[in-house]
């Protein structure tokens, strides 16, 4: 069966908020996208399953060139030497 409603992997993020930046982002260029780990967050950060984004797909090649041509920051990519977490006191 080749029906363009069926639900198709698009993507897996290594972080639960990766993935809800791509629905976000596929979500402002009209593609309905849904996030596949959201029941079991928890679960997935202790073993680091990573997170599904689901889209139509009549959606999907849509979908893949969005992505494609745009540079998401990802949550596993922080650099955290360009971060200002402000003074730190020693107490």
């Amino acid at each position: 069966m080749n029906d363009p409603t069926d639900i198709v992997v698009l993507t897996t993020c290594g972080h639960l908020t990766d993935a809800h930046l791509v629905q976000g982002y596929l979500a402002d260029n009209d593609i309905r996208a849904e996030v596949d780990g959201d029941a079991v967050s928890d679960f997935q950060i202790a073993i680091n399953a990573g997170a599904r984004v689901l889209v139509a797909k009549a959606d999907l090649e849509r979908a893949k060139a969005l992505l494609a041509n745009h540079d998401l920051d990802f949550a596993g990519e922080v650099d955290w030497s360009q971060v200002d977490v402000g003074d730190v006191s020693e107490e």
